[in-house]
């Protein structure tokens, strides 16, 4: 597979557990999958999408240029740049912070200061902590800030023992230090994939995955800024990937998409299982909501109960192991009279992959609805990460009742029109979010890939009054492998200040920031 070469032309999924397992492999051999017969000319007819999702399909079309142009563009330092890793920028209203390694994999935050205009009124000022990468494309850095303006800053983690920086309330850099244990007596020692969430009245919660890829648990905690310390949301594990009613011997770990916040005021979540570090074996797409997430519902307002395990709670699609589901490659979206849609891809019976949305009906069972008709193979197993040639966003009501989807296919950006029964409407092609003064190389290694990190603060909760993103460049991923060369004084890390002549703010690709997965 290709590495991904900007982060907006694909998603990479960081799908295995140490550098020494092996590569991922294309197949030809596909496995008996889950899903309704290949459609037959009639229901072609309905789809009439490209009939293959491959660079350069005719079908394909989007506007050449981006309307977004850069107003201002400035350096926050050198970043390192021998194989893609995230980082993360975060602007609240009176503060920007970056975190990100530096040429020499050390974790550095930087930070500025905002004015009341949301521009900056101070230059960068930076703070080196004592946690330097490896390999390990898993080990993204992540930030948040509390309502007391502390900052929680935590990353570089692949089944290790959790990292955490907090500083003090007020949120200078200066202060931060090292928090050896987030909750005691708690499973923090094989940690990968920290998240932190923030309700909308700034409540501050963390969760991870502590086990490995296809044995693993994910835990969440809340944070109180008066004792200045983090408890466990709900006793024991959020998901428990040891066991299930059917299964009470299997193993399994659990990749759930971010919660989304929905116009009814929950927090939506989607969630896969993985019973080995081959993502061919994910299975059984499943769902649920929350307001606090202590307690959890099904889609028709059923009471689960935690942890979630294997194979129970809301299923959505019953997805066997080997069946096209792909950790990374699910959304949640909204329809007409704020109903649930949820977006994904799996296989056809022919085992080819589809694009599929699923809503539940008045009785709360999930219909699926296929989206797509490609006829081209693509099969992704293996471990290490990989590099996915489509991505899917949640869907979006239209004032006509109609749903859009938007998708990309080999960094082609395409919106989907369908009516409420997902039958098709229209496709049109979408402009790259970014214009090529962010998505165009500068560096003489023809191997260096841009890369842009939208801004968390909006995610968060924060109405930040300029869209900024952060922009670096480095080499592709490799398998968590060492290189032998790589740009050793590393490359430019700088945030951009996007403008849209036509008016509001750029919308980016929900792949450009999803949660990592792997």
């Amino acid at each position: 597979m290709r590495p991904v070469v900007a982060a907006t032309l694909g998603l990479a999924l960081l799908v295995g557990c140490t550098g020494s397992e092996p590569s991922p492999t294309a197949t030809t051999d596909r496995p008996e999958a889950s899903g309704p017969p290949t459609p037959t000319a009639s229901a072609i007819e309905r789809f009439p999408a490209p009939a293959q999702c491959t660079a350069g399909s005719p079908g394909l079309k989007a506007a050449a240029t981006s309307s977004t142009v850069v107003d201002r563009s400035e350096d926050v330092g050198r970043t390192w740049a021998g194989m893609y890793v995230g980082q993360s920028l975060l602007t609240t209203e009176t503060d920007q912070y970056v975190a990100y390694y530096d040429p020499d994999r050390v974790m550095t935050i930087a930070q500025r200061k905002i004015g009341v205009n949301g521009l900056p009124v101070s230059g960068w000022t930076h703070r080196a902590l004592d946690s330097t990468l490896g390999w390990d494309s898993h080990n993204y850095v992540t930030l948040a800030v509390d309502r007391d303006n502390a900052l929680h800053v935590s990353g570089n983690m692949h089944g290790t023992p959790l990292e955490y920086f907090r500083t003090q309330p007020g949120g200078n850099i200066d202060t931060l230090a090292r928090v050896p244990t987030m909750v005691e007596n708690t499973p923090e020692d094989r940690v990968t994939y920290p998240v932190f969430l923030r309700q909308g009245n700034g409540g501050l919660f963390f969760y991870y995955r502590d086990g490995g890829s296809g044995d693993g648990s994910t835990f969440m905690n809340r944070y109180d800024e008066k004792s200045k310390s983090w408890s466990s949301v709900v006793d024991g594990q959020l998901f428990d990937g040891n066991g299930s009613t059917q299964d009470p011997h299997g193993d399994w770990n659990a990749y759930q998409t971010q919660p989304t916040f929905g116009p009814d005021g929950f927090f939506h979540m989607l969630w896969v299982w993985r019973d080995t570090p081959d993502v061919a074996t994910n299975s059984v797409l499943t769902y649920a909501r929350t307001k606090d997430f202590v307690q959890w519902y099904a889609a028709d307002g059923t009471p689960l109960t935690l942890p979630f395990r294997h194979g129970e709670g809301d299923v959505v699609d019953p997805v066997p192991s080997g069946g096209g589901l792909v950790n990374g490659l699910q959304a949640i979206g909204f329809g007409s009279r704020n109903r649930v849609v949820v977006t994904y891809s799996k296989y056809d019976a022919h085992g080819n992959v589809q694009l599929w949305a699923a809503e539940p009906d008045e009785g709360g069972d999930w219909r699926t609805h296929q989206l797509t008709t490609w006829d081209n193979p693509m099969e992704f197993e293996g471990t290490g990460t990989l590099s996915i040639p489509f991505g899917v966003a949640g869907a979006e009501a239209n004032d006509d009742g109609t749903l859009s989807i938007e998708y990309s296919c080999h960094g082609a950006r395409q919106t989907l029109t369908v009516d409420e029964s997902f039958a098709f409407v229209s496709q049109s092609g979408r402009a790259p979010v970014y214009p090529r003064a962010l998505t165009d190389v500068r560096g003489n290694d023809p191997a260096l890939g841009a890369r842009v990190a939208v801004d968390l603060g909006e995610s968060y909760g924060f109405d930040p009054k300029h869209t900024y993103v952060l922009r670096w460049e480095t080499l592709g991923t490799n398998h968590d492998e060492p290189r032998e060369t790589w740009p050793k004084d590393g490359t430019a890390l700088t945030v951009a200040l996007l403008e849209d002549p036509r008016g509001g703010s750029p919308k980016p690709f929900p792949e450009t920031h999803g949660g990592q997965n792997g």
